[in-house]
């Protein structure tokens, strides 16, 4: 409980001193709901109704991540659960995310995670 409440005072007191907190938080969610696609600075920018620049600066002081991180981190996180529970293959899950080329997927897996997308299928995630 202590840790819940700690993190939604955080999170108040970055809405009070990030300006377009919940903008940023908007753009977040529609990245999230929309997981298969890869967005453009300039396209969430313009969601935003932001310049590039700035909503570049915002979102990183939101996220802690450059946007592209961000999306790519977020990806990877879900291709992690996707096959943990074994409802897809590597190829699979790299589709589904929106990767077209299976060995960009699984160097930028390895990349991010030191393992192969394949040891997630064996259990190492478990």
């Amino acid at each position: 409980m202590q840790l819940l409440y700690l993190f939604i005072r955080e999170k108040d007191l970055l809405s009070q001193y990030i300006p377009h907190f919940h903008t940023i938080e908007k753009i977040i969610n529609h990245i999230e709901s929309n997981f298969t696609k890869t967005y453009s600075v300039e396209e969430l920018a313009r969601m935003a109704g932001l310049s590039p620049s700035h909503f570049r600066l915002l979102f990183k002081r939101v996220t802690g991540f450059s946007v592209t991180q961000y999306q790519i981190n977020m990806k990877i996180n879900k291709a992690k659960d996707l096959l943990i529970s074994g409802a897809c293959n590597v190829s699979e899950a790299a589709y589904l995310l929106g990767f077209n080329n299976i060995y960009y997927f699984s160097r930028l897996f390895k990349k991010n995670t030191g393992v192969n997308p394949s040891d997630y299928l064996k259990g190492y995630g478990s």
